[in-house]
């Protein structure tokens, strides 16, 4: 479950395409959608970071190494599963 950078950078790049003021030049709009679609990308982004951050801190207690990369890559699996170990 959850996302990683791949799913991000290919939804971006689809809705770049789409969004882009090139591609709408009837559009008014166009220039602050793709402006927003720019910001979300980078909303995003953090939000990955903070959440394999989070990972690591809740897993510490209950492993002897730290999360694989496997875990890390979509990271909101891993802290599900962290939190469900804090409150069993």
């Amino acid at each position: 479950g959850g996302y990683g950078e791949a799913d991000v950078a290919y939804a971006y790049r689809q809705l770049s395409r789409a969004l882009h003021p090139d591609k709408n030049p009837d559009n008014p709009d166009a220039s602050t959608a793709f402006k927003r679609l720019h910001e979300a990308q980078a909303e995003l982004k953090e939000g990955l970071k903070a959440t394999r951050a989070m990972v690591k801190r809740l897993s510490a207690p209950f492993r002897e190494s730290e999360p694989s990369a496997e875990e890390l890559k979509r990271p909101q699996e891993a802290l599900f599963a962290s939190s469900a170990r804090l409150l069993a």
